[in-house]
């Protein structure tokens, strides 16, 4: 199910800043969004998903719903597969890019999960990436989860290229295509894409 595949002519279009100089918590302030939590400044409206939507064209996390255990997990392919998540509340979406190869990485990260675990997960399944997408939950705990996340990232690539993503609807689905965040609305909690519920940090 997972495949990694170099694609050439990708155009990673999404403005991004560089946050080596942003990484200590005195420069770094986080606040509530319209709907999530994200940097005061340097970060973007993520734009509605429009790339392939059948089942099959892409890979989604486990579902989520507020009260149920799960949601979490990783998925791992070329960057023209779209991969998907949802029920961000607490936790944060890392999507880490390989620009050299083309292929991405997206994790669920629980907000319970700290630095040197995620560091420690990256370092093994995907240390070559060379740019960072964020997005942070709708509750405040995710600060927490953003804040280990990026002490993960810095800690492997400290100059590496970082967006932050702010969502326009409450709950919705988190889809990395092409290098970039895209979201689709997401009501019922339902997911897109065949759901891969083995992989999880």
């Amino acid at each position: 199910m997972i495949k990694i595949n170099p694609y050439n002519n990708i155009s990673f279009k999404a403005n991004c800043v560089y946050h080596s100089e942003l990484h200590s918590d005195s420069k770094y302030k986080f606040e509530k969004k319209i709907f999530n939590y994200a940097p005061q400044k340097d970060s973007f409206f993520i734009k509605k998903y429009t790339g392939p939507m059948k089942k099959t064209d892409g890979i989604s996390t486990e579902a989520s719903n507020y009260g149920e255990p799960y949601g979490g997990g990783w998925l791992l392919s070329d960057i023209n597969t779209p991969l998907s998540t949802s029920g961000v509340y607490t936790c944060a979406v890392l999507n880490l890019v390989n620009e050299k190869d083309n292929s991405h990485i997206l994790m669920h990260v629980l907000h319970s999960t700290p630095s040197h675990y995620i560091k420690e997960f990256i370092d093994e399944k995907f240390s070559d990436f060379t740019k960072a997408n964020i997005v942070g939950g709708e509750q405040l705990e995710t600060i927490k989860t953003m804040k280990s996340i990026l002490a993960a990232v810095k800690d492997i690539n400290p100059d590496i290229k970082t967006c932050f993503y702010n969502t326009v609807t409450q709950n919705p689905e988190i889809i990395a295509y092409k290098g970039e965040i895209f979201y689709m609305p997401n009501k019922t909690c339902s997911l897109s894409f065949a759901q891969n519920k083995e992989n999880y940090i």
